[in-house]
């Protein structure tokens, strides 16, 4: 249980790693300064939900915590930008 947990932090990691990278190339394109504590936040995150996936399910596969690594700190910067951004209020009232 302990190597599977560890492994799915290690691929969960990976993703949100691979993620923070992709975030690195479009700083560079957009000529925008490197955030490097967004990119370190990107790679913990992945770590952490990388881990939780691989809790949450009994079994152990490397590329459900290496997609939810991935994807998961793309969906909780778009989160994080709705709510800065002011937006988030008319979303959550909406009937």
């Amino acid at each position: 249980m302990a190597l599977e947990l560890a492994l799915a932090a290690l691929f969960g990691g990976a993703g949100g790693l691979l993620r923070a990278i992709v975030g690195v190339f479009k700083a560079i394109k957009e000529k925008k300064k490197l955030d490097v504590k967004h990119f370190l936040l990107t790679a913990l995150f992945g770590v952490l939900i990388g881990m939780v996936t691989g809790m949450l399910l009994n079994f152990f596969d490397w590329r459900l915590p290496f997609i939810s690594g991935y994807a998961g700190t793309d969906v909780l910067e778009g989160i994080v930008k709705i709510f800065k951004s002011g937006k988030a209020y008319g979303l959550i009232t909406k009937k």
